[in-house]
């Protein structure tokens, strides 16, 4: 899934689509991890990507993005 985010849409680049949203600001996890905050309002649902890479896979590090409660990652 390869995703472009801007303040009021986030572009989903496969499909040649757009989901309009709402930046909500930054929040930290549990963890201290910082993420962006997006509201989808067409689904009013939130969707969340790190700041930074922090899932590591093998030896590379990845983006993490959580929509509808499921978790996706991204480079």
């Amino acid at each position: 899934m390869t995703l472009q985010f801007e303040q009021n849409r986030i572009y989903y680049i496969e499909r040649d689509s757009y989901w309009n949203s709402t930046y909500m600001g930054v929040i930290k996890d549990q963890n201290g991890f910082e993420f962006y905050k997006y509201n989808l309002p067409s689904s009013n649902s939130t969707v969340l990507v790190s700041r930074d890479r922090i899932m590591k896979i093998e030896n590379d590090f990845y983006f993490i993005i959580f929509l509808n409660g499921q978790y996706h990652y991204a480079n």
